[in-house]
């Protein structure tokens, strides 16, 4: 069985969708949600973007009470923010080679959204 090529533009909006306000916007219009690229891409970003947020919320309320424990906090955040780039940049450079992104999972958990959100479109077998 062989992959079908992905158009630029689907390609392209399945990258932008790492930033978080073009995924949230993505995933509501029905007509992006239904491109499976797209919409596996936008909960790929929800899902970094839900963890990122965990850790600086987890890092942040800690409270240090030295210099050194505060200097470790603030490096604990930085790495997780380091490292939040850097994995958005990487499956942004999937999303625009016409890859899923390298998370586990991710794909079963996009296919269960839009069977949330809507019905499916469904594709001609023949065309």
């Amino acid at each position: 069985m062989s992959r079908r090529p992905v158009s630029t533009p689907v390609r392209a909006l399945a990258a932008f969708s790492y930033l978080l306000p073009v995924a949230i916007v993505l995933l509501a219009l029905p007509q992006y949600r239904q491109v499976r690229l797209i919409r596996v891409h936008a909960v790929a970003s929800a899902l970094l973007s839900v963890a990122l947020l965990v850790l600086v919320l987890l890092f942040g309320s800690l409270r240090p009470s030295g210099l050194e424990l505060a200097m470790v906090v603030g490096l604990l955040i930085t790495l997780s923010l380091l490292g939040y780039f850097g994995a958005v940049t990487w499956c942004a450079i999937w999303a625009y080679n016409g890859r899923n992104p390298p998370v586990p999972g991710v794909g079963t958990l996009a296919d269960r959204w839009e069977g949330f959100l809507g019905p499916r479109r469904v594709e001609d077998p023949h065309g």
